[in-house]
């Protein structure tokens, strides 16, 4: 295969040709243009058609978040869509409400308060139970690594009360009326950051005061709060004050003292109303009463100590022991009867020692945490080893006590979770089965899941999406062949499986792609040979291991590519894990150097490519050197020693510019040129601390990086790879909070990004390198809640794609062309709160949005096919030029050397860095003519490179100059490939002429 390398030069071409191209050649970028951005997205192919064939349910649930006019709100999860979801026991009525998962929640007043998580942490919302009817209320803290979820929150008269840190006052108590002014901190209960509201802190109303418990010891003990500062106070200094229980407007707890031992003790919210009810047990000997509940116009409790049943009407008289047999916790009330279990053993009383009575023995151990209570029943599960879980109900009786229903568990293990009661039935959740939420009447016929079943469509799930060269390499599932290595030109037909490497339904897990010049690099595994690396040309005959390094499975860290070359570092079973490299043959993989010698592993960081040379940061446990490679062993050499590696550079003028750390300076910018002496600090950003400082990427002369310097948080910089042309970018969150967004990519000369200014959440942003611009470009997510979600963004033609949420439409495919009204959403494939995007823990984090040739390709459901691929084609901008020739294979200078190209002869010319043509052209207005051919056929021009992607055949003639214009795509280095397939063996000239270029 030849390329061209000599640079080209304008020169007239054939006029009758030329005259008529540029006006043809507007009206083709004019309908690409407008055509495309009108287009919707669509299903490149189902790749995993067909649906399951074992059922599930909607959607899964791990918690009750509480209870609101007569409907459960739960903590939901459906296809990796998490968040707060409502029931009312019924299909059609369980439904999501909110895309972000939830901490706790209670009822105030009709309306539900609840707690929510997304990555600017936590934040306090609101919902009458419609979506329309969720709302934000208040965020508490401008810092997002601040953790500010609310949590315990709980109801006393008319407010809601809370604990939840502030980043400055740590975690205390807080009130809200629903709005974002009226939700504010009651009191610093422990002045300073340490906070007074642990694990074990409980609060609960008594009519309009809140009594609460912070930490376990005795500079807290028992507090009162009626929502103001000046009425929040201690009322007892007790320790291990807990089991807090409101009866009848008499707040019953247990506490400690250093009289009495762990006691049951009563509080009307005065100093002097607040006394131990009855020492059970004398002195200093501890009751230990446990499991409080009201029940009968009184309080019922367990006492510890040795499990008998009391009940108590808070004086020391009324304070008696109910019956002696031992029972556990928790003892459940169900209308004017109360359950315990003992052992094997349920008991019912009625709160008289007489009125205790042995219901039945089920003969194994019972527990009754996960039961409910239905209009004249208990609802409680028994697992008799039998035929499976037994759902059993007791109206207090032997007679009344029956078996409900056997959920059959079939191969899985089905355990109870936790269960709530609405009007008429409860709700109950069940792990380990395919429909986790049901719900009950006490029959057998009224006992079932809530959703009905679904047969989830299959998930092709591509993933590692990567163009070569217009072509999509990717990695995605079938029924026959499992995870494998996938092509796709962006039609159905056109889609299909390259090489089953793993034979059968195994995996090999192909992926990530590396598109060297010549070919394509990537790891693979197989039972027979481990993870090992691969290269293909995007033919199943192309596809193959180049060396098995170690047989068997083994470790393996990739590099990159330098050139021609891809470097990784695998364990090779004799020198640890060390660095290699291939040219994609057996001969030409080889080790490069056992750096830390011996079976010792070396852990090795790619710094980058600098000058046809890939710098390393080579660790032997105990110190770092810098290496630096060419490819060959030869000149592979020790550069000398350097601070640890924090991130890999990006290059600038003659250096590179990363991050890392020494013992002085903690971790920093660094620059080098790939000698010892030009290996130095660039900056100490934070100079009384780390800045964590790590490069971001290159726009135009200077380097964007995110630091903390100390004083503005992370934020964004610049340098020039300079000290003095080092500076802060914008404090995008004014003051010490940080801004440190995850994702970013280039268009042109500007980066966009995603950050949080303390107001939007995190949002997408752009900046040309300049602070002033430095903006945000949409608040996706209107609000202080951001529309990110470790989400995914891509550049491409003259847009930037990305994934995101306005809670509204759920996480879909959003596109910018760097204007907040260029900015929208794609399309609402999953309509609603549903998600059509991928979840980043479907794709673990592998690429799953990628342009390639004219189109996005990503990863997505439309809720029929399962994720799947799917592609948007691009809105491409044409840039005319003066007409330049790129290539004659008729002069010496030329690709062929002045002869001409022969029968089934590639050559590939270099298009991109010529004519005024930028690396960023996806393809150009070509003019292809075949010279003087001596024989029939046809000439194919295809983007050069490794991957074979769809070519435009020019007829030829023999004998006959003729030509032809188009709009051919531009392969991954910039390139075209002419191939020509003539009768007996012929050969023909060509000239490439270029007038215009897409990007």
């Amino acid at each position: 295969m030849k390329s061209i390398s000599t640079p080209g030069r304008e020169r007239p071409g054939s006029l009758s040709i030329r005259t008529r191209l540029p006006h043809l050649l507007l009206v083709g970028a004019f309908l690409v243009a407008h055509g495309a951005r009108a287009q919707a997205p669509s299903l490149v192919k189902d790749i995993y058609p067909g649906v399951s064939s074992t059922a599930s349910s909607g959607a899964g649930f791990d918690t009750f978040i509480g209870l609101s006019g007569g409907k459960a709100f739960l903590n939901g999860n459906q296809d990796g869509n998490r968040g707060l979801w409502i029931t009312d026991g019924t299909a059609a009525g369980t439904r999501a409400l909110l895309d972000l998962p939830v901490t706790s929640g209670v009822d105030v007043g009709g309306t539900f308060f609840f707690g929510a998580v997304s990555q600017e942490r936590g934040s306090l919302w609101k919902t009458d139970g419609t979506t329309a009817g969720t709302a934000f209320v208040s965020r508490f803290s401008t810092d997002p690594s601040v953790d500010t979820k609310p949590s315990k929150l709980t109801k006393a008269g008319s407010r809601l009360f809370f604990a939840v840190d502030d980043g400055v006052h740590g975690t205390e108590l807080w009130s809200s009326d629903g709005t974002s002014v009226g939700t504010k901190l009651v009191k610093d209960v422990t002045p300073g950051p340490a906070g007074s509201f642990g694990y074990s802190a409980e609060l609960v109303g008594v009519g309009e005061v809140l009594f609460f418990s912070c930490h376990y010891t005795i500079e807290c003990g028992l507090w009162k709060s009626d929502g103001s500062e000046a009425g929040t106070s201690q009322i007892a200094s007790l320790s291990s004050v807990a089991n807090l229980v409101n009866v009848n407007g008499t707040l019953f707890f247990t506490a400690t003292d250093s009289t009495h031992g762990f006691e049951l003790w009563k509080s009307d919210g005065t100093v002097a109303g607040t006394v131990l009810v009855r020492d059970i047990v004398p002195g200093a000997a501890s009751s230990g009463p446990q499991g409080l509940v009201p029940f009968a116009g009184a309080l019922t409790f367990r006492v510890g100590s040795d499990g008998t049943t009391w009940k108590s009407d808070g004086t020391e008289a009324g304070t008696v022991l109910v019956h002696s047999h031992p029972s556990s916790v928790p003892l459940v009330p169900s209308g004017a009867l109360l359950f315990t279990a003992s052992g094997s053993q349920l008991w019912v009383s009625d709160g008289t020692e007489a009125g205790t009575s042995l219901v039945r023995d089920f003969g194994v151990a019972l527990f009754l945490r996960t039961s409910a209570t239905i209009p004249g029943a208990l609802l409680f599960w028994v697992d008799r080893d039998v035929d499976g879980l037994e759902l059993w109900r007791s109206d207090g009786t032997p007679a009344g006590t029956t078996l409900v229903k056997t959920v059959e568990p079939g191969s899985a293990t089905p355990f109870p979770n936790s269960s709530v009661s609405i009007p008429g039935s409860a709700l109950l959740l069940i792990y380990n089965l395919p429909f986790g939420l049901w719900r009950s009447d006490g029959t057998s016929a009224g006992t079932l899941p809530v959703q009905e079943p679904v047969y989830r469509p299959n998930d092709g799930l591509p993933v590692w999406l990567s163009d070569v060269n217009g072509t999509l390499l990717f990695s995605a599932v079938d029924a026959e062949h499992g995870q494998e290595l996938w092509r796709s030109d962006g039609t159905p037909g056109g889609t299909y499986l390259v090489k089953d490497i793993e034979p059968g339904t195994g995996n090999s897990f192909a992926g990530p792609f590396f598109a060297a010049p010549s070919t394509v690099f990537f790891r693979a595994w197989t039972s027979a040979t481990g993870s090992e690396i691969y290269r293909t040309d995007g033919t199943e005959a192309g596809t193959h291991l180049i060396k098995d390094v170690q047989p068997g499975d083994t470790s393996l860290w990739l590099l990159g590519l330098l050139g021609e070359l891809f470097l990784f570092a695998p364990d090779d079973g004799v020198h640890g894990m060390e660095p290699w490299r291939t040219d994609g043959t057996p001969d030409g993989t080889f080790l490069l150097g056992d750096l830390t010698p011996g079976a010792a592993s070396s852990q090795v960081s790619p710094i980058g490519v600098l000058n046809g040379e890939f710098l390393l940061a080579v660790s032997d446990g105990s110190s770092t050197t810098l290496w630096k490679t060419d490819g060959t062993v030869a000149g592979t050499v020790a550069v000398g020693p350097m601070p640890t590696w924090e991130w890999s550079g990006v290059e600038l003028g003659n250096a590179l510019v990363f991050s890392a750390s020494d013992a002085a300076h903690g971790a920093e910018l660094w620059r080098t040129d790939g000698t010892e002496g030009g290996t130095t600090l660039l900056l100490d950003v934070n100079p009384t601390g780390s800045s964590s400082a790590y490069p971001v990427a290159r726009l135009g002369d200077r380097v964007v990086f995110w630091a903390d310097d100390g004083t503005h948080g992370g934020e964004l910089w610049a340098t020039d790879g300079t000290p003095a042309g080092t500076a802060l970018l914008k404090d995008i969150n004014p003051g010490p909070p940080q801004s440190y967004g995850a994702r970013w990519t280039v268009l042109g000369s500007t980066l966009f990004f995603w950050a949080y200014d303390g107001i939007h959440g995190y949002e997408p942003w752009k900046t040309d390198g300049t602070g002033p611009g430095t903006v945000l470009l949409r608040d996706v997510a209107p609000g202080p809640i951001g529309s990110m979600f470790v989400e995914h963004v891509v550049s491409a033609g003259h847009e930037v794609f990305f994934t995101a949420s306005d809670r509204v439409s759920g996480r879909e495919l959003w596109r910018s062309d760097g204007t907040g009204a260029g900015t929208t959403r794609v399309a609402d494939l999953v309509p609603g709160i549903g998600a059509g995007a991928v979840p980043w823990d479907y794709s673990a984090n592998r690429t799953v949005l990628a342009r390639s040739g004219g189109r996005v390709f990503f990863t997505a459901t439309e809720g029929a096919t399962g994720y799947e691929l799917w592609s948007v084609p691009v809105p491409l901008k044409l840039h005319t030029i003066t007409p330049c020739r790129i290539a004659d294979t008729r002069e010496a200078t030329g690709p062929t050397g002045g002869a001409p190209l022969g029968s089934s002869e590639t050559v590939i010319v270099q298009v991109t860095g010529r004519c005024g043509i930028p690396p960023t052209a996806l393809s150009i207005a070509a003019n292809v003519t075949v010279v003087s051919p001596s024989a029939t056929g046809s000439l194919s021009v295809f983007a050069g490179g490794p991957v074979l992607s769809g070519s435009t055949e020019v007829p030829v003639s023999a004998g006959r100059t003729r030509a032809l214009h188009f709009l051919p795509g531009l392969g991954t280095a910039g390139s075209l490939s002419f191939r020509p397939s003539l009768q007996a063996g012929g050969s023909t000239d060509v000239i490439l002429d270029v007038s215009g270029w897409f990007e």
